[in-house]
């Protein structure tokens, strides 16, 4: 087992990211000037930061089974976090945001399901010595129990 420094366990979410020149409204739904997707959520977002400052880190969570959960763990892994306990789960992904950019400030809204909490982590497939040997465990409690 790879020495960590940080084990994150809790969400990471698919964001879409879609600037605008306004904030789209129903009488003006705006044309997008760029579409990206990239990685979100506090535990994964953190990881990746970390990751960034040298330090070695280790993702647990879960991502869907099709081609939107096998990009938002490509997009941890290109990053060189630990994706051993990143589990799939046979469901499509649910852990996705839609985020509306306004050009001119950044100013951001953010629209996603109105409920994530559908494929909660099962604690049994927690692998104690994997958590225990980094130095810092980052939680954001969305796998409420598992986090316990």
């Amino acid at each position: 087992m790879a020495h960590l420094d940080v084990v994150g366990l809790g969400m990471n979410v698919l964001d879409i990211l879609i600037r605008l020149d306004e904030m789209p409204t129903w009488q003006r739904p705006g044309s997008p000037s760029r579409v990206l997707v990239d990685g979100g959520g506090w535990v994964a977002t953190a990881l990746v930061a970390a990751q960034k400052f040298g330090l070695h880190t280790g993702f647990i969570g879960t991502h869907g089974n099709d081609q939107n959960g096998r990009i938002k763990h490509q997009l941890l892994a290109q990053y060189g976090v630990d994706l051993t306990y990143d589990l799939e789960i046979p469901h499509p992904e649910n852990q996705l945001c839609l985020v509306y950019v306004r050009a001119s400030d950044g100013e951001r809204f953010f629209s996603g399901p109105t409920d994530f909490s559908t494929h909660f982590l099962d604690p049994s497939v927690l692998d104690r010595a994997y958590i225990t040997q980094s130095q810092w465990l980052h939680l954001d409690g969305y796998h409420h129990q598992a986090a316990l």
